[in-house]
C-alpha cells in the first residue's frame, strides 16, 4: 500500500546510505519524480560517499580499493538508463554511458590465461570438464523453482567432482560464489548471465569503466546531485526509524533518529515525506592492513547499516531477517588486496607476459592451485586520474584466506602486504626478483567480514520487499532487499532497487522501469550455452 504523492512543494525525501543505491535514489527522485534537490537529504555515516564503490590513494603512498565492479552492456538495464543522463567529468558534452561505451569499444577484454596451473602453465580453460552428471545437475538447477531451493546450499545440488572442474574455478573466482552459498542465487546468476556462458573462459563479455568505479561512476553522479542542490549529511548515522500504525491499518515512518557529531537527533516527518533506506552492507566492518601489518577482524560492534536493519525488523517479519546474512562470518568473508608498483613492475609484466596481452585487454588470472585461491588482475592504466606514468595499479582477492599459503606458511588473513606479495612471486616463479618487488611495490590488504553475505542461504521471506506491503512511505534498498529475477552483488541490483522504490512511493508508472532482460529465452544464447557445456576446448 503506497500513497501517490503529487504536491512537490511539501514533499521531502530522506535517503539513508550514500552508496550507489542511495545516490541513484536521489537521481531518480530528481529526474523522474521532478523533486527539487533541496528537498532531498542523504545521510551517510562515512565522510566519503560511494559505499562499496570506493577508491583512494596517490602515486607516492599507493592506491586502495575494497572491490572492483564488472559491468555488462547487454544487462544492467536501469544502470545504463541512469548513466545516459549523467554528464561525464572527463569528457565534454558526453554522458557517462557514452564514455563507458566508447571505452569498451576501444579496449576489448579477451583473456588468454584465465587459469594458471601449479608450474605456471596456462590451463585449457575452454575445457569446462563437465561430467554427464554435472550437465544434468546444472539443467535441473535452472529448471527448479526458488521455492524448491529455499535455504538450500549449492553443494546440495551437485557432486563434489563438480567443484573441481575448470568451470567452477572460473565461476567462483569471477562471481565469488562458494559451495556453501545459496542455490537460489546461483540459479539466478545462471539465468541472468546465460548469454555470457560461452565467454566464461576469456570474460570477453565483461565491460569496465575508463578509471576505477569511484572516479568513473560515483563522482559524476555526485556532481549531478550537487548541481541539483541535494543535501549531504556526512559522518551521520541513522540509528532507527520510528514506525507507527495508521487508523486504516497501514504503517508509516513517523520520525528518523540519527547521530551527528556524537549528538542524538530526532527528525519528525511530514505527511508526504518518504524514507528510502539501504539495509545491510557488504563492506561494513572492513579492516585495512598495510605493507607491514595484516588487517584484523573488526567485529566488536555491528556496523550501522546492519544495526539499523535489525532495529526496524525487530517484531516485523515483513522487514526481513538480517541475522540470516550475518550469523556466520567464516562463510561470508574474503580478502582483497590493492597493489601499486613504482618502476620495474615485475608482477604486472609477468602477468601480461603470461596472458600475452596488455593492460586494458586483460582482466582476471586465477592460480588454480593456490591454497588461498588467489585471483588478480591488471586494469587499463592509468586506473586513477592522478596516477603518474611510472606507477601501475593492480587489484586482486582470495576466496580462501583461512587456508595456509603454499609458500608463506600462514593464513592469508594473518598476512601483511609484503607477505601477500611474496606468495604472488612464488606463484609467478619469480622469487629471484622478490627483493625488487618488495622495494618497488606496495600492497594494501583488506578483510571484509560480510562481502558475500548476500549469497548466504535464505528462504523467500528473509529479504524485505523494496516497499513492504502495507507501508505508505518506506522503501528498503541495497543488496539485501528483494527484486524478482535480478542478481545481487551487482551495481545494477542497487540501482534497480532505487528506481523501484522511487516509482512505487511517488506513484509513478512502474511499467516504464526497464525489465530484467531474458537472454536465457533466446535461441542463440541457449545454443551457445549448450556448446559451452559440451566443449572440451582446444
Amino acid at each position: 500500500m503506497t500513497k501517490s504523492i503529487t504536491k512537490i512543494k511539501d514533499r521531502n525525501a530522506y535517503i539513508v546510505g550514500g552508496g550507489i543505491g542511495g545516490l541513484a535514489t536521489a537521481f531518480f527522485l530528481i529526474r523522474d519524480g521532478k523533486m527539487p534537490g533541496s528537498s532531498i537529504t542523504i545521510f551517510e555515516e562515512l565522510e566519503v560517499m560511494g559505499g562499496a564503490c570506493d577508491a583512494k590513494g596517490n602515486s607516492k603512498d599507493g592506491y586502495f580499493m575494497r572491490g572492483g565492479r564488472m559491468l555488462n552492456l547487454p544487462t544492467y538495464e536501469c544502470t545504463w538508463t541512469m548513466l545516459k543522463d549523467v554528464p561525464s567529468l572527463t569528457s565534454k558534452n558526453v554522458s557517462v554511458y557514452d564514455e563507458v561505451l566508447a571505452y569498451n569499444k576501444k579496449w576489448k577484454i579477451n583473456i588468454n590465461a584465465r587459469l594458471i596451473g601449479e608450474n605456471r602453465e596456462i590451463l585449457n580453460s575452454r575445457d569446462m570438464q563437465f561430467s554427464t552428471k554435472d550437465k544434468i545437475d546444472l539443467i535441473k538447477l535452472v529448471a527448479s523453482s526458488e521455492h524448491h531451493l529455499s535455504d538450500k546450499r549449492i553443494d546440495e545440488c551437485f557432486n563434489n567432482s563438480f567443484f573441481k572442474t575448470n568451470f567452477w574455478c572460473m565461476w567462483t573466482t569471477t562471481f565469488a560464489f562458494e559451495t556453501w552459498h545459496s542455490a537460489i542465487e546461483l540459479r539466478r546468476y545462471l539465468i541472468r548471465f546465460m548469454h555470457e556462458f560461452h565467454n566464461i573462459h576469456n570474460l570477453s563479455g565483461i565491460n569496465r569503466t575508463p578509471y576505477n568505479q569511484y572516479e568513473s561512476l560515483i563522482l559524476p553522479i555526485l556532481k549531478y546531485l550537487e548541481n541539483n542542490g541535494v543535501n549531504f549529511k556526512r559522518n551521520t548515522s541513522v540509528t532507527d526509524l520510528k514506525i507507527e500504525e495508521n487508523v486504516d491499518g497501514s504503517k508509516s515512518v513517523k520520525s528518523l533518529l540519527f547521530t551527528e557529531n556524537s549528538h542524538n537527533h530526532t527528525l519528525k516527518l511530514n505527511e508526504n515525506d518518504v524514507v528510502i533506506a539501504t539495509v545491510g552492507s557488504m563492506t561494513e566492518n572492513s579492516s585495512i592492513g598495510s605493507q607491514d601489518i595484516a588487517p584484523k577482524f573488526n567485529l566488536n560492534k555491528l556496523g550501522n547499516a546492519w544495526q539499523l536493519w535489525k532495529n526496524i525488523a525487530k517484531g516485523r517479519k515483513e522487514l526481513g531477517n538480517p541475522d540470516k546474512f550475518i550469523s556466520n562470518v567464516d562463510k561470508s568473508f574474503w580478502e582483497s588486496f590493492s597493489i601499486t608498483s613504482i618502476d620495474g613492475h615485475v608482477l604486472l609484466n609477468n602477468f601480461c607476459e603470461l596472458d600475452k596481452n596488455i593492460p586494458g585487454n586483460t582482466l582476471l588470472m586465477t592460480f588454480k592451485n593456490s591454497s588461498w585461491l588467489i585471483t588478480y588482475g591488471v586494469p587499463h592504466q592509468p586506473y586513477f586520474i592522478n596516477q603518474l606514468d611510472n606507477v601501475k595499479v593492480m587489484w586482486g582477492y582470495a576466496l580462501l584466506p583461512n587456508n595456509i599459503g603454499n609458500y608463506v606458511k600462514k593464513p592469508m588473513r594473518d598476512c601483511s602486504g609484503s607477505e601477500i606479495l611474496t606468495e604472488l612471486c612464488y606463484h609467478h616463479q619469480c622469487l629471484d626478483k622478490l627483493e625488487k618487488v618488495l622495494k618497488s611495490t606496495k600492497c594494501i590488504p583488506c578483510l571484509m567480514p560480510y562481502i558475500t553475505s548476500q549469497f548466504m542461504p535464505r528462504n523467500l521471506t528473509d529479504r524485505p520487499q523494496i516497499v513492504p506491503e502495507g507501508y505508505t512511505n518506506l522503501g528498503l534498498i541495497g543488496q539485501y532487499s528483494e527484486i524478482e529475477h535480478d542478481t545481487v552483488f551487482t551495481i545494477e541490483y542497487s540501482v534497480r532497487g532505487a528506481q523501484i522504490a522511487v516509482y512505487s512511493l511517488l506513484g509513478l508508472d512502474k511499467k516504464t522501469i526497464p525489465k530484467v532482460s531474458e537472454h536465457n529465452k533466446e535461441f542463440k544464447v541457449i545454443l551457445e550455452s549448450f556448446e559451452m557445456m559440451m566443449s572440451k576446448g582446444k
